[in-house]
């Protein structure tokens, strides 16, 4: 399906995409991105502004004249979708999330005799925490321990959020989501006296905020100008794109 006057494809996978886009007045991905960051992740009126500003596109010539330093979208992409890509990082995260797996299942209480175990409550549980350790670092599971059920329950009834469904109908839901972004906000302002010198560090990972390729992300939202409840609220996006 081509999108408006932009020439960019989607190839719909599921209701809940048909339903975004459907929902959407102007048919783009910048919209539909606009529009699911504020009413899924509640991300705040004035860190909207800083991503709608950006207006130059991906690629590596801009399609506005927007300031290179101002081009957070671009800066964000490059981070996710290339740096994440080449093989020493997916060696690496590889390597970080087999440690942390097996820590893990170090944790449970499993008997030497074999047992029988649903695996989608297996990866669901386990392997969601093994990856959230592995991008996002331990630190945030002092703040929110139960941040790996946090999460399901909100990536579960996210759709509802978009299509406005009242609170009272999934006040689960908003709490979840509200314990997800408030608690990245939380662990930001925690780490403020020392986050210039989490950027400086030539590890691969720390326990703060996880991978290096996660600091780097986060780095570009905060020089940017976005609030600490802001960057928590892309946090939680950041999951759902690398831990679902």
């Amino acid at each position: 399906m081509k999108i408006a006057t932009m020439y960019c494809y989607i190839i719909s996978t599921g209701p809940n995409i048909q339903k975004v886009l459907n929902a959407s007045k102007v048919q783009s991905m910048d919209a539909v991105f606009l529009e699911v960051t504020r009413k899924c992740f509640d991300l705040p009126e004035s860190d909207l502004d800083i991503l709608a500003a950006d207006t130059s596109g991906h690629g590596v010539i801009p399609l506005t004249d927007i300031p290179e330093e101002k081009r957070i979208n671009r800066m964000g992409y490059v981070i996710q979708n290339t740096k994440i890509k080449d093989t020493h990082t997916l060696d690496s995260l590889s390597r970080i999330f087999s440690r942390e797996f097996q820590e893990v299942m170090e944790d449970l209480d499993i008997t030497t005799e074999w047992q029988t175990i649903l695996l989608h409550k297996f990866s669901r549980n386990n392997m969601s925490t093994a990856t959230e350790r592995s991008m996002m670092g331990r630190s945030i599971l002092k703040i929110n321990p139960n941040m790996t059920d946090d999460f399901w329950i909100f990536l579960g009834g996210a759709i509802k959020l978009f299509m406005g469904v009242p609170k009272f109908l999934c006040q689960d839901v908003w709490d979840a989501r509200d314990r997800l972004t408030g608690g990245w906000a939380k662990h930001f302002e925690e780490i403020a006296d020392r986050y210039e010198g989490l950027l400086e560090e030539d590890a691969e990972w720390e326990p703060e905020l996880g991978a290096r390729v996660n600091r780097l992300r986060d780095e570009v939202n905060k020089r940017c100008g976005m609030s600490t409840r802001g960057r928590g609220a892309l946090m939680t996006g950041f999951m759902i794109a690398y831990v679902h």
